[in-house]
């Protein structure tokens, strides 16, 4: 931005404090299928406002970093997933409560021995910050829209109170394990009000992550192989067929899983390093306990290409393929109808200025909801993205 405004952001960024603001819309509707059509549009948005200090430019110490966001969201109605369609995974990434604004999360931060090790704690999002994250499918407000192409079904994510440390001794791999309350049920505020009552439950994450460079005509070609195993120590219900009641619910806590994470640069339109022009893959999958988890396997894969059309060099192209297959165990227990819902996910963003972008976005879910229960859907929409 430019006048005053942008003066004063550069001399605050020059002292180690950087401010931004976003707001973002999803207009979307249900075209056909799913539980009703009629009246399908629904409204929502977000916005976030986000905070960040470097101790060192402050003139404190070095290696310290904070980071806190500011969140509030809004709907006109009962969300589209919930109202009007009935699937496992969400084509609107903003059907969220009505919130004013209220602090989602923060975080402090400190490296030591040359940036080789990074500890972070704070109230922290598993999922969006730290694990499991995939350059070409990861953040609603620029890439796709539908939950799956952001995150793992498989995977416990979490945003909780939690500690994560990250040791990265060479340029090309890190491992990172990360701790966060499992009692924490997602609450907007009293962030870390569970952290330290009651029984000590946790979840575990541990990530091994490569980053390679292929040479290429045009440069380099960089990637990002993400390897996860995940723990999860809370009670959960197991599938059992409970004879119309007759049968107790069991649980089963200390539950166990894996996934994979990938993305990789495979096209350059040029040798800039900092021109992100060309196409770019991603392919995800997970795998969790058949007992409790209603989704024993997922799958995702697709790709983007940023500056397709000449003279547009920051629009974006994505498509994506996703697929949930649910637990035998649960086929077996509960109901022989489960099988697995498939999403298809293509969207264009288009960047009319630094701080403003539109995106038209289209989806079809196959057997929204795994069990047969709801036709196929087809979802059509807009994205609206506004930087302060």
């Amino acid at each position: 931005m430019t006048g005053d405004w942008g003066g004063v952001r550069n001399f605050l960024v020059d002292h180690g404090i950087s401010i931004s603001l976003a707001y973002q819309q999803q207009t979307f509707f249900n075209a056909h299928g799913g539980r009703d059509t009629e009246q399908g549009f629904r409204e929502a948005g977000s916005y976030d406002l986000v905070l960040k200090a470097d101790t060192k430019k402050l003139g404190l110490w070095d290696g310290g970093y904070a980071w806190v966001k500011f969140k509030g969201n809004w709907r006109d109605s009962t969300g589209l997933n919930k109202g009007k369609i009935g699937a496992l995974s969400k084509p609107n990434s903003d059907e969220g409560e009505d919130d004013t604004i209220f602090l989602a999360k923060w975080w402090i931060g400190q490296k030591f021995y040359h940036n080789v090790f990074d500890l972070r704690v704070g109230r922290l999002e598993s999922k969006k910050d730290l694990f499991d994250r995939n350059t070409y499918a990861q953040n609603e407000d620029y890439l796709f829209v539908n939950s799956w192409f952001r995150r793992n079904p498989t995977v416990p994510h979490t945003l909780a109170g939690g500690a994560r440390l990250k040791i990265q001794p060479v340029k090309w791999a890190y491992f990172q394990m990360g701790a966060f309350d499992g009692n924490s049920r997602g609450s907007k505020r009293g962030a870390l009000k569970t952290t330290f009552k009651g029984p000590a439950t946790f979840i575990g994450m541990w990530e091994l992550v490569l980053m390679p460079k292929f040479n290429s005509a045009r440069g380099a070609l960089s990637g990002n192989y993400r390897f996860g195993l995940w723990y999860d120590g809370r009670d959960r219900q197991r599938f059992i067929n409970d004879l119309d009641g007759v049968r107790r619910p069991r649980f089963k806590s200390d539950t166990v899983g894996f996934y994979l994470s990938f993305d990789q640069l495979l096209y350059k339109e040029n040798h800039d390093p900092h021109d992100k022009q060309g196409l770019g893959a991603f392919l995800r999958y997970g795998h969790a306990k058949e007992e409790v988890s209603k989704i024993e396997d997922f799958w995702s894969i697709g790709a983007q290409y940023q500056g397709l059309i000449p003279k547009r060099d920051k629009d974006v192209l994505g498509f994506g393929v996703a697929q949930g297959i649910l637990s035998g165990r649960f086929r077996q227990q509960i109901d022989a109808e489960a099988d697995r819902e498939t999403v298809y996910e293509l969207y264009y963003k288009i960047v009319l200025t630094p701080w403003l972008a539109i995106t038209p976005d289209f989806q079809f879910l196959k057997n929204p909801g795994a069990l047969g229960a709801h036709k196929d859907v087809f979802v059509a929409g807009l994205r609206f993205r506004l930087l302060f």
